[in-house]
């Protein structure tokens, strides 16, 4: 490419290209079966993965609503409003930021939905803002526990905020959802919004319009079966997020495997590495 706009690779190119290969026909094919079970092997933790996921929205579906109850857990259930129980807060409108203020490094978080990933909020890739935009709003400033959730553009991505790392606010576009008084466990609540019980709540919020923010007043309606206690909430919590955590350490495993297959494809397609000797590829 070398600088220019490369639409297509010319064949006179192609025809120029050179690559080292070992002559003997049988390192290739070992390289390429090394290869292959590496492939092999990511191919059934991609399907262990679909395997774990079928199974956690089979056990929230049943947990969430009262299908399935824990060992040691009885009582009916009883209708939980979130616009009743919970606190919604984000940056409001005159406090809006803009893209000039965000800094590279810093103390103070800026959290945006584009920093959700799979439920957590990937620090990493986080942007900062001054120590004044941090405290403009005390509302806003992120605890552990916290439940946000994006109410501009792409509505209804979740996060649960299970560390910080440093001091964290929002940015616009978010909601940070509290219980009142202890109304709810937390987390819960964080596996109800993410959930076919949210889902179906903002199917019908949409129905015959195209809704691109959500307001507060959305959730006056939004009302679901709840334990009435707290323990056996943050009991089901628990089970979940187990649940979560083996899917996190499949996911790990499958990028160590793939960066694996990195390194062995630079080693072994450049004859870094050798499976068969040199004297005994020429035999």
């Amino acid at each position: 490419m070398n600088g220019s706009a490369l639409q297509e690779i010319p064949i006179a190119s192609l025809r120029t290209f050179k690559i080292p290969t070992p002559k003997c026909l049988d390192e290739q094919r070992a390289i390429a079966k090394a290869l292959n079970d590496v492939d092999a092997l990511l191919g059934a933790i991609d399907q262990l993965i679909a395997k774990k996921r079928d199974l956690k929205q089979a056990a929230m579906q049943q947990l969430l609503t009262g299908q399935t109850r824990l060992p040691g857990f009885h009582g009916k259930w009883a209708p939980l409003n979130m616009a009743d129980n919970s606190t919604l807060k984000a940056r409001i409108g005159w406090q809006g930021l803009t893209t000039a203020e965000y800094l590279e490094s810093g103390p103070y978080y800026l959290v945006t939905g584009t920093d959700f990933l799979d439920g957590h909020i990937a620090w990493s890739s986080c942007h900062f803002v001054a120590a004044e935009r941090y405290n403009q709003d005390r509302n806003i400033q992120l605890r552990p526990k916290d439940i946000l959730l994006t109410k501009d553009g792409t509505i209804g991505k979740v996060a649960f905020v299970d560390d910080l790392p440093g001091p964290g606010t929002l940015n616009s576009g978010v909601f940070v959802i509290r219980p009142k008084n202890e109304a709810y466990d937390p987390k819960f609540f964080f596996y109800v919004l993410t959930s076919r019980i949210f889902d179906e709540f903002l199917t019908k919020l949409q129905a015959g319009s195209t809704i691109s923010h959500l307001y507060q007043k959305d959730f006056v309606s939004f009302s679901f079966l709840a334990p009435v206690s707290v323990d056996e909430q943050a009991a089901i919590a628990e089970v979940l997020g187990d649940m979560d955590a083996e899917l996190a350490s499949l996911k790990e495993r499958r990028e160590k495997t793939r960066a694996l297959k990195q390194g062995m494809m630079q080693e072994l397609l450049t004859g870094w590495t050798r499976l068969i000797s040199p004297n005994e590829s020429h035999a």
